[in-house]
């Protein structure tokens, strides 16, 4: 019995640690485009972090990832609920609440709605 047991708590933990370290996948991009705010436009720079959830984090969240947006020296934000639909990946800061932008995976052309207003450019991945 005490056997079983063990083998029971060795295959959970294996589990466990399959789940915790490979349940999302992570790309980092460098997006320059341009921040529209009050009819004022300017040249930008912003970082983009996408984490990219697994097929068997759905059974216990229907978010397909999150979005970790910084502006250098100014602003950091969090988009938890992201929803990938064909090439494109609709981000929300909020299941149900108004769409925060998109990125799409083909052109790798970025839309947020951000803080300072809304930014629309295009993203290089960085390492």
């Amino acid at each position: 019995m005490k056997k079983i047991l063990l083998k029971l708590l060795v295959v959970s933990l294996l589990l466990l640690t399959v789940v915790i370290l490979f349940s999302s996948r992570e790309t980092k991009f460098e997006c320059i485009g341009k921040l529209e705010s009050n009819n004022v436009t300017s040249d930008i720079t912003i970082y983009m972090k996408l984490k990219e959830y697994r097929w068997w984090v759905h059974l216990w969240s229907d978010s397909d990832g999150m979005v970790n947006v910084e502006v250098p020296g100014k602003y950091l934000d969090v988009f938890l609920y992201v929803q990938k639909v064909g090439d494109q990946i609709q981000i929300w800061k909020e299941k149900g609440k108004l769409i925060g932008g998109y990125y799409s995976t083909l052109s790798e052309h970025v839309g947020l709605l951000t803080y300072f207003g809304n930014f629309e450019g295009k993203c290089k991945k960085i390492e």
